[in-house]
């Protein structure tokens, strides 16, 4: 490799190979097998625990798999971290499964107008909370909402969640799963790694020069909030874009104003939690270059973060 890195050795499977080597039943079930084993396991139990009857169709496939997805020691047969990650991507659904959950009411506040209770519904991965009240925070189409009348599209956010974290769960759980696996991945994806492939990122700022929400939403971005930070993988389809007050979640000064306030940064479940999150007093000082002023509040107590274009937090004041 060049300066920019440390050189780089080993195999490289070529995507075609891999779909190749996966496209097959006994093969996911070999894997499948093998990932519930919390040991390796001799060529003759995973051949009986995979149900196949003929020992030279059996090894037939399990070639097809060795090297890169499964390896063999002294004790048997046991995944590879690729394996690993094919029967992730497998048991959570993302690749197998299109659940829905249609609009529900959840007894949470919504925290611009204070109404409840709010909606939310599940879609193609996806979750989208609205208001029933207010304009929320968003405006615009989307897909999981493209059959919606415009007047009931009062969005207050999406969020990703696989299907697997939707079972066994109330809608109301299963928002509150969808806002920590969000925090989550707000915190790495602004400290410039993607949370999908660990990559890094390029990010950006799109601001609002005639931003004016007098009517909720401004009519000219159709957003509440005039700077919004975006995110956009260099290595996979990774792309993600919040408002600025969101992304600064991961500050530090932030976090320790919200865990002496009793607000837990990692579990945002509270209700005042949300509120300081969404509803932060934003002030765009200057558009070129970008500098922001960004006060979230917590009952008669606030933290002033002002940041630059690059996210950088030039100045707090409580």
């Amino acid at each position: 490799m060049g300066g920019n890195g440390p050189d780089i050795t080993g195999s490289t499977l070529a995507p075609e190979e891999a779909f190749g080597a996966l496209g097959n039943g006994i093969r996911i079930d070999i894997l499948r097998i093998l990932g519930d084993a919390e040991t390796s396991l001799p060529f003759s139990d995973l051949r009986t625990e995979v149900g196949v009857d003929d020992p030279g169709r059996f090894n037939y496939h399990l070639n097809q798999l060795s090297g890169h997805f499964v390896e063999q020691d002294d004790a048997g047969y046991r995944l590879k971290r690729p394996g690993e990650r094919v029967i992730e991507a497998v048991l959570s659904g993302a690749v197998t499964e299109t659940p829905v959950i249609e609009r529900t009411q959840i007894d949470w506040a919504c925290h611009f107008c204070h109404s409840t209770p709010i909606e939310m519904e599940y879609r193609d991965g996806q979750i989208g909370v609205y208001c029933t009240d207010c304009p929320g925070m968003y405006g615009g189409i989307d897909d999981i909402e493209a059959d919606v009348p415009p007047s009931e599209r009062n969005r207050l956010w999406y969020a990703w969640l696989p299907p697997a974290g939707i079972k066994g769960r109330s809608p109301e759980e299963v928002l509150y799963a969808s806002a920590r696996w969000t925090m989550a991945e707000i915190v790495t994806s602004t400290s410039g790694i993607c949370p999908s492939c660990s990559a890094p990122l390029g990010d950006g700022v799109d601001v609002c020069i005639n931003h004016d929400t007098a009517d909720g939403l401004c009519s000219a971005c159709d957003r509440r909030f005039a700077v919004l930070y975006w995110m956009g993988c260099t290595n996979c389809v990774f792309d993600s874009a919040i408002s600025l007050g969101t992304a600064l979640v991961a500050n530090l000064e932030l976090r320790s104003f919200m865990i002496e306030h009793g607000l837990d940064p990692v579990a945002p479940k509270s209700p005042d939690f949300r509120r300081m999150i969404h509803q932060f007093d934003e002030e765009v000082r200057s558009t070129d270059p970008l500098e922001a002023r960004i006060t979230y509040h917590v009952d008669d107590h606030s933290i002033a973060l002002t940041v630059d274009e690059s996210l950088n937090v030039v100045d707090v004041a409580r």
